[in-house]
This record gives structure tokens, sequence and C-alpha cells, in this order.
């Protein structure tokens, strides 16, 4: 479509009427399905970990048959919860004072604003990861497996990676409709093209080939 059928085509008065809805196809109830069960798991692992942070007092109150009050011990019952934070740690009041100093400090925006945060995890990330790299250079005295190495980066970026390539792929298009929207069912490049962003090499593709970022 040349620009100046999209121009006139955004002028138009005339009454657009609306697009019936499509139906999905396997891969975009295959791609929900994946996505639900993700959301599935994650949600049984807040689940479990909520459950063991507010069971360990319990936990802890039947396992203390002594207590100490006022730096003495007695055989009573096991101690309330209240007891068991009064002892393990006292109480502080949030100065806020020391917050506004805080967010008023040269370092506030690196951890408070999007850019500069997304700029600290990629310089956190590469120490990181120079450094555990650095660890295993000097226990193997330099005999570093490099197939090794990036077989555990590959297996730690792409599933997620594909997943969320999957996701666009299948989805995208049932997230809008319109004159200009696309009605493709499976975005058709993505699907031709989907082993190049597999292995991080769709740099070397033209534009029109790669996922939009």
């Amino acid at each position: 479509m040349s620009s100046d059928k999209v121009i006139a085509l955004a002028n138009s008065s005339l009454p657009l009427h609306p697009q019936e809805p499509r139906k999905l196809t396997s891969e975009a109830i295959l791609m929900i399905f994946i996505i639900l069960l993700f959301l599935l798991f994650a949600a049984l692992g807040t689940a479990i970990t909520i459950f063991e942070y507010f069971d360990k007092p319990r936990k802890m109150r039947h396992s203390f048959g002594r207590i100490c009050r006022n730096g003495k011990y007695t055989n009573n019952d096991a101690p309330s919860y209240k007891e068991m934070e009064s002892l393990r740690n006292s109480p502080q009041k949030v100065d806020l004072e020391e917050i506004k100093s805080w967010i008023s400090h040269w370092s506030a925006p690196i951890f408070l604003k999007v850019s500069y945060s997304v700029n600290v995890f990629f310089v956190i990330s590469g120490f990181l990861n120079g450094y555990f790299f650095s660890l295993e250079y000097s226990e193997k005295s330099g005999r570093i497996s490099w197939l090794n190495y990036y077989r555990k980066r590959f297996l730690r970026i792409a599933p997620l990676h594909m997943m969320v390539y999957w996701t666009y792929t299948t989805l995208f298009t049932y997230t809008g409709s319109g004159p200009l929207w696309p009605t493709y069912e499976s975005n058709p490049v993505c699907i031709k093209y989907w082993w190049w962003d597999l292995f991080y090499v769709s740099n070397f593709l033209a534009g029109w080939q790669q996922v939009p970022d």
C-alpha cells in the first residue's frame, strides 16, 4: 500500500465497520496454554514461599520449650509470635527525614529512574558474569570450557526470550483491529526467521526480516 493511499484512508470520513472477531489458531491456543502454565507455576512458587514465611514463626513457637523473659529462662509454654519478634529484633521507627535525604542524594536516580535502572542492571549483570568467570578461570588454571560457558548462558536466556518471541508471533495480531492492522494469523516473518533469533544472529538480517523491539 502506497503512502498516498494510507494518507487518503486516514483522512477518509467513510464509516469503518468493525471486524468480526477471529478464531484463535492452534498455535495461539498452544501459546496461551504455555503462558497459563508458566503463570500457574509462578503462583504456586509464590504461594509456597509465602506459606513458608508465615509458617516459620509457628514452627519456632512449637520448637522452643524455654524462653528468656527479663534475663531469666522459664519452662513455660511456647512463646507467642510477638514475644519471638521482640526477642529477635526490637522494632525501629522509620525516619522520614533520612528517606528524604536519600531521595535527594545524587545516587537516587540510579535506582528510581527506569532508564538508569536498566543501565545499572546491565552493568551489574556484566560485573557478576565477569566475576564468576574469573573465579572459574583461577580455579581451573585458565582451562575454561567455552562450550560449557555459552551453553549455560544460552539455557539461562533462551527460554524466556523465545517465550516472548512466540507470544508476539502468535498473539499480537489478536490484540487490535483496524484498516491498517495486520490480518495474518501468525507473523510469517517470525515463523520463517525464528531460528535467527534463537541463536542471536538476527542482526545479520535485513530490517524487515527482524522482529520489532
